[in-house]
C-alpha cells in the first residue's frame, strides 16, 4: 500500500467538523435502516428478513430479488448513465493520493440507494459498505465546504468510514480501528482523535433516534449477535483455536476467489451490462426458494447459528451456498458491503470446525458455538488483513465477556499470516490492485 500521511490536525476546529461528519453518518445509519426495513415490509414481509422470507410462496421467491436487482440496475445506470458508482477501494484510493474532494457525492448516493434496492429483498450483501462510503463521501464534501484544506479531506473522509460503520455495527472503537488500519493507515495520536468523535458521536445519534416512538421499531440498537456464556473447559482448547485459524484462511481464500471467479464468469455472459444484476438476483431468487437463510446480511441465520447447533451437514449447506450466493450478487454487479457476508462464512466454518473437535475432544472443547465468533472474527482477519479491527469489532458486536478475547487474537493473527503465505491480500487493496 502506498503511503498515507495527514497533515496535523491538532486544532478545536477540526473536532467540530469531525462532529459534524459523526452526526452525518449517524443520519446516513439511521435512514438506511429505517429505508431497508421498510422496503423489505413491502417487498418480503413484516419480521425478520429470515423470517418473512420462509413464509412466502415459492414464485414470490424467485421473483422478489430479481425485481430488487432490476430496481438497483436502473438506479445505477440512470443516474450514473454508467456503470461507475463509488465504493470502499474508491474511498481508500482518493484517500491514499489526497483526493477526497474527487469523491462524487452524485455516485455514492447512487451505490447507496441500489444496495438498499438489494438488501432489502434478499441480495447476499452488507448494510456498512453503502453507509461508510455515503458517510465518507458526504464528510469529505462537508469539510471541503467548510473551508478545511485540501490536504486534510482525507481524514474527514476517514471520519465519515468510521462513523459509518459505527452507525451500522453499533460498534464505535471496531469502526474506529477499521477507518485507522484499512483506510488511513495511520495510527497517530492527533489522527485517531478525530476519528473517534466520528465514530462517538454517529453511535450516540443513531442509539438516541432508536428510542423514539417512531423509529425505535425500524432500528435495532445491538449488539447484534448473542452469544451463550464463554467457558474454557483446558487450555489444549486453544490450539484447536489456531487450527481455526488455519481453516479460515482457506475459508476466505476459497470465498475471495469465488467472488473473483463469479464476477469473471458472468462477464462473460454475452447479454448487456444492464441485464446481469437482474439475473443475477433471479439466481439468488431461486437459491431462496429453498434456502432462504443466505438472503440479505444474515443477521438473524447467524444468531440460528450461534443460539442453536444445526445439524452439521445444514452449517455446510450455508458456508457453501453463502459464498455462492454472495458471489453471484458482486459479481453481476451488486453493490454492498462483505463485512456481513464474511461474517456469516466464518460463523458457518467455525461451528465446523467446533463441532469438529467437540466431537473429536469432548473433555476439552467446551461449547462449539463459541468457534463461530471466534471464526467470524477469523475470516474477517484474513480476507481484509485487518486482524485488530477484526478482533475489536467482533468482541463488541456480541458484547462478549473478556474470557473470549485470547481465542479472537489468537484465531484472527494465525488467519491473517496463514492467509498472507496462501497469497491472499486484502480484498479492497487487491480491487485497488486490478
Amino acid at each position: 500500500r502506498p503511503g498515507r500521511h495527514i497533515p496535523n490536525t491538532a486544532s478545536a476546529q477540526i473536532y467540530l467538523f469531525a462532529a459534524g461528519v459523526g452526526i452525518i453518518g449517524g443520519l446516513i445509519g439511521t435512514a438506511f435502516q429505517v429505508g431497508s426495513r421498510l422496503l423489505q415490509h413491502l417487498f418480503i414481509g413484516p419480521g425478520s428478513l429470515l423470517d418473512a422470507a420462509r413464509s412466502m410462496p415459492w414464485h414470490q421467491a424467485l421473483l422478489v430479488p430479481f425485481l430488487g436487482a432490476s430496481i438497483a440496475a436502473l438506479l445505477d445506470y440512470g443516474l450514473t448513465r454508467r456503470r461507475r458508482s463509488q465504493g470502499m477501494s474508491d474511498v481508500m484510493e482518493a484517500v491514499s493520493l489526497r483526493r477526497a474532494q474527487q469523491l462524487s457525492v452524485r455516485a455514492t448516493v447512487s451505490r447507496a440507494l441500489s444496495s438498499l434496492a438489494l438488501i432489502a429483498t434478499g441480495g447476499s450483501v452488507g448494510r456498512e459498505g453503502p453507509i461508510a462510503y455515503m458517510s465518507a463521501s458526504l464528510g469529505a464534501r462537508f469539510a471541503r465546504l467548510s473551508k478545511v484544506p485540501g490536504a486534510r479531506l482525507g481524514l474527514f473522509a476517514g471520519c465519515g468510514i468510521a462513523a459509518g460503520m459505527s452507525a451500522s455495527y453499533f460498534a464505535p472503537l471496531g469502526a474506529v480501528m477499521f477507518a485507522m488500519e484499512v483506510v488511513l493507515g495511520n495510527f497517530a495520536v492527533d489522527i485517531l482523535a478525530p476519528v473517534v468523535v466520528s465514530s462517538v458521536v454517529s453511535v450516540v445519534v443513531v442509539r438516541g433516534l432508536a428510542t423514539d416512538a417512531l423509529l425505535g421499531d425500524y432500528i435495532s440498537g445491538g449488539p447484534l449477535y448473542h452469544l451463550p456464556p464463554f467457558v474454557t473447559r483446558h487450555a489444549g482448547e486453544f490450539v484447536v483455536y489456531v487450527v481455526l485459524g488455519v481453516a479460515a484462511a482457506a475459508g476466505a481464500w476459497l470465498f475471495v476467489k469465488s467472488m473473483k471467479a463469479a464476477r469473471i464468469g458472468i462477464a462473460r455472459v454475452p447479454i448487456p451490462a444492464r441485464l446481469k444484476l437482474p439475473l443475477g438476483g433471479l439466481l439468488v431468487g431461486a437459491i431462496g426458494i429453498w434456502l432462504p437463510h443466505v438472503w440479505g446480511n444474515g443477521y438473524h441465520a447467524v444468531n440460528l447459528v450461534l443460539t442453536e447447533t444445526p445439524v452439521l451437514s445444514f452449517v455446510v449447506l450455508l458456508f457453501i451456498m453463502k459464498i455462492v450466493a454472495t458471489s453471484i450478487t458482486l459479481g453481476a454487479g451488486g453493490s454492498g458491503g462483505i463485512f456481513t457476508p464474511t461474517m456469516f462464512v466464518g460463523a458457518a466454518l467455525g461451528l465446523l470446525v467446533g463441532t469438529a473437535a467437540y466431537s473429536l475432544l469432548p473433555g476439552i472443547v467446551a461449547d462449539p458455538r463459541h468457534y463461530a465468533v471466534v471464526g467470524m472474527a477469523a475470516v474477517l482477519a484474513a480476507t481484509t488483513q485487518a486482524p485488530i479491527m477484526a478482533i475489536v469489532l467482533l468482541f463488541e458486536l456480541t458484547n462478549m465477556a473478556s474470557g473470549l478475547l485470547v481465542p479472537l487474537m489468537l484465531a484472527s493473527i494465525t488467519a491473517s499470516v496463514t492467509a498472507r503465505w496462501f497469497g491472499l491480500e486484502s480484498i479492497y487493496v487487491a480491487s485497488l490492485r486490478e
